[in-house]
């Protein structure tokens, strides 16, 4: 009977235990995986900054690159021109960079082939150019774009790269949205978790005192019982 009432006790403070030990590795789970969601969200944030710095370069490379051909041609000096095709190489090296890290979005590598069209528009006109007053070393008056077919060609480039830098901010804001709901639900579980194992502990500790208690009642009892038969035996006998 007493093994039995021991048994009993033992299970109750292991089940206790063994609740509260789960709802606190549930917690811990939790928590790390919040924690890499973090880390994801620091990842999407460096990624489309990253995206909007390489977007803002490309646009200023094309823009230094004809600065730098419509000097050459007016002072024939052959260092804006190597100015020119350096430019122009760093423009495409940092628009390929922006098309390899925005695989991930359909939309943005939609909007990159139009940017890529724009700036192949642009280097024709240029390089047109620079090979005819090569060819003749003279500046006529139809040399240069037109000034308001210049403005447009370029205010298309910066809306197509402006646009681009929106959608990696839309992007960013949703992304951010969701991780907020997210780490707000994880946060309310975890802290449930929490005072749930904590109540589960001391309900265990309750348990186990109480019945620690009722079961040195039982066996001072059981040592009476023993010593009146004893005492009574010794009557019989005597």
């Amino acid at each position: 009977m007493i093994k039995n009432f021991v048994d009993k006790i033992a299970d109750r403070i292991r089940m206790g235990y063994l609740a509260a030990f789960l709802l606190l590795l549930i917690a811990y789970i939790l928590t790390f995986t919040s924690t890499q969601k973090l880390t994801e969200q620091a990842r999407v944030v460096a990624h489309t900054n990253e995206v909007i710095h390489d977007l803002d370069n490309v646009i200023n490379a094309v823009i230094k690159s004809e600065s730098a051909f419509r000097g050459y041609v007016i002072t024939n000096n052959k260092a804006l021109l190597a100015n020119y095709y350096k430019s122009r190489i760093y423009a495409d090296s940092t628009f390929e960079r922006v098309k390899k890290i925005t695989e991930d979005s359909p939309a943005q590598q939609k909007r990159l082939k139009s940017l890529r069209a724009l700036m192949d528009q642009k280097i024709l006109w240029i390089d047109s150019d620079i090979s005819r007053f090569n060819s003749t070393h003279q500046i006529s008056k139809d040399f240069f774009e037109s000034s308001d077919e210049a403005i447009i060609r370029m205010e298309k480039l910066e809306t197509q790269v402006h646009e681009m830098e929106k959608q990696e901010r839309h992007l960013l804001s949703v992304r951010s949205g969701n991780l907020v709901k997210y780490s707000s639900t994880i946060k309310i579980i975890n802290i449930i978790s929490i005072i749930l194992a904590i109540l589960l502990t001391t309900y265990s500790i309750a348990t186990f005192n109480k019945e620690n208690k009722a079961k040195l009642v039982a066996d001072q009892q059981s040592a009476d019982f023993r010593k009146q038969l004893e005492q009574r035996f010794e009557e019989l006998t005597n």
